[in-house]
């Protein structure tokens, strides 16, 4: 249940930090996995890279009520990446 919660968490940080390419589409969230963190893994459309994830990973952990978001590479494909939300392990950071 968590997973799901955070695959939909990280797909409104990707709205509200404006991260679609040029047709107006989003990344594709492929699956999320709890592992400590939870794990989504991603794949870039045209028009976006992991770096434009990255450098609006603040405003991704805001959306998540994370502590912060790390973005990775998931293997030697551009386009695919995966997104570690490190939440608290209770409510929301600061409350």
């Amino acid at each position: 249940m968590l997973a799901l919660v955070v695959l939909h968490r990280v797909r409104v940080g990707c709205i509200w930090a404006g991260l679609e390419n040029r047709s107006g589409n989003l990344k594709l969230l492929v699956n999320a996995r709890p592992s400590g963190a939870a794990v989504v893994t991603a794949f870039c459309r045209l028009g976006t890279t992991p770096a434009d994830f990255a450098a609006q990973a603040e405003m991704i952990a805001e959306a998540c009520g994370a502590l912060k978001v790390i973005v990775a590479r998931d293997s030697p494909r551009r386009e695919r990446m995966l997104i570690v939300v490190v939440r608290p392990r209770w409510g929301w950071p600061g409350k």
